[in-house]
């Protein structure tokens, strides 16, 4: 995602391994949004880029000790738990500007597994960087709180739909969600890439994959929405929003 600009200036500073925090247009969204510009220069050496990673590429496991957090800057990410030995479940996805997996800071270790879903640009800050920074500015504990707390509300919210909602109107709620998630980061709020393959989807929504592609299949002919491969555009998105939460 981003313009050719923004690709450009991410290679040029991942070479150095300098993070362009007075640059970055997801700023607003990331930990150090609470830190005043006139102090980023010197705040920003407790950011590091890492090498990109590919898709399918592990970016943490469950279990594996959490010393460091980890901020999307491009691509997308999913965090699965494994179920009886093999069968992954898929709790939530990530786009530029999320943190991954706060939680596993407080805790100590990774309470879930980390992959990337495409090429995917990471930022990361060490747990003593964030100690340090939190000293220097206190509203980074608050801010850090705050999105822990947002992300088990959601999980809990995604837990009650499973067990409430019909199939249609978890997947209308998806949608209008995934809508919402882009339009926030600037990006267009009626046309955008599904994140994930539909089995993946399929998982993360409590369905099966024949039942997700029937259900795309039906909001096709009902004139919802139009998907060309992975890309959605959502054209009534009154009546989806209907039905989410009829």
């Amino acid at each position: 995602m981003g313009n050719e600009g923004q690709k450009i200036n991410w290679i040029t500073h991942l070479n150095t391994g300098e993070a362009n925090c007075n640059t970055c247009h997801l700023r607003s969204r990331c930990v150090m949004s609470v830190i005043p510009e006139k102090n980023l220069s010197s705040a920003k050496k407790y950011v590091r880029m890492i090498k990109p990673k590919r898709r399918g590429d592990v970016i943490y496991r469950t279990g594996e000790p959490a010393q460091k957090l980890f901020i999307l800057h491009a691509g997308s990410a999913q965090t699965s738990l494994a179920w009886q030995g093999e069968h992954q479940i898929i709790c939530d996805y990530h786009l530029p500007g999320d943190a991954l997996e706060l939680a596993g800071l407080y805790m100590g270790q990774h309470t879930t597994t980390c992959m990337a879903l495409e090429s995917a640009h990471l930022c990361e800050l060490s747990r003593e960087s964030l100690l340090n920074l939190s000293k220097l500015y206190p509203k980074l504990q608050e801010f850090i709180s705050l999105r822990t707390s947002y992300a088990l509300v959601e999980s809990q919210k995604r837990q009650l739909d499973i067990a409430c909602k019909t199939v249609e109107q978890r997947l209308a709620s998806f949608l209008l969600e995934l809508s919402s998630r882009y339009a926030e980061r600037g990006y267009s709020a009626h046309a955008f890439r599904l994140p994930m393959k539909r089995q993946e989807i399929a998982n993360h929504l409590g369905m099966r994959t024949e039942t997700l592609s029937r259900l795309l299949t039906t909001f096709r002919r009902q004139k919802l929405i139009r998907v060309q491969g992975r890309e959605v555009y959502l054209i009534q998105r009154k009546q989806l929003r209907s039905l989410a939460y009829s």
